[in-house]
């Protein structure tokens, strides 16, 4: 069940399934950046569905890694004006290009982050794509280079960030994205599968209204 936009100041949020797509988040509109960090791979899209129906009741749903990544990047073709920025594991990465190419995206470049899981940090990747071509220097990868959570998200933002612009997270979990587009002066955009995690989005945008 689709549920409807909640706006909170000039930023908007929905607490929506992707596979049923933003409409109602966007109302029409384009990012300027588009950023995700989506469940990586068949195994933590059912574990994440799990953990949805664990917090909020919701049932899970069988949904199949080739479809997910499809989604993902046609939300992204659909709602990005031009910079799409995808965080995956390194595992996934010709998946990941070989999508992009079905959109029609330019593979700019992929820097190479750490993502932490428990007490350990294992390799990740931040694809750079784009609609028409872009210079994005080597300096932006050199940066991002070895960097997690917060780190990156600001790394990779700031340096795009278009002020007033709209920054979209069609997975935005507990709010990294939305602290990284508010600090670069944009309008945030997102959209989240779990009401309890989406809540810390919510809590994060309303104390900088």
């Amino acid at each position: 069940m689709k549920r409807k936009a909640e706006q909170i100041g000039k930023h908007r949020v929905t607490n929506n399934d992707i596979m049923l797509g933003i409409d109602e988040l966007m109302q029409g509109k384009q990012a300027d950046i588009f950023y995700c960090d989506p469940p990586w791979g068949q195994g933590n899209i059912g574990y994440w569905q799990t953990i949805n129906k664990r917090h909020t009741g919701e049932p899970t749903k069988d949904i199949k890694y080739e479809d997910f990544i499809n989604q993902i990047f046609a939300v992204a073709s659909k709602y990005a004006k031009n910079i799409i920025l995808i965080e995956y594991g390194i595992r996934w990465r010709k998946d990941i290009i070989d999508m992009g190419k079905k959109y029609g995206l330019i593979h700019i470049g992929i820097a190479d982050l750490q993502y932490r899981s428990g007490s350990r940090f294992l390799p990740s990747d931040l694809h750079v794509f784009a609609k028409t071509k872009v210079n994005i220097p080597q300096i932006y990868f050199d940066n991002l280079k070895n960097t997690s959570g917060m780190a990156t998200l600001e790394n990779a933002v700031l340096p795009l960030a278009v002020k007033g612009g709209i920054i979209l997270d069609p997975c935005c979990g507990m709010g990294y994205t939305a602290k990284a587009g508010v600090k670069a002066g944009m309008t945030f955009y997102g959209n989240e599968l779990n009401g309890k995690r989406l809540q810390k989005t919510i809590d994060f945008l309303k104390s900088k209204k």
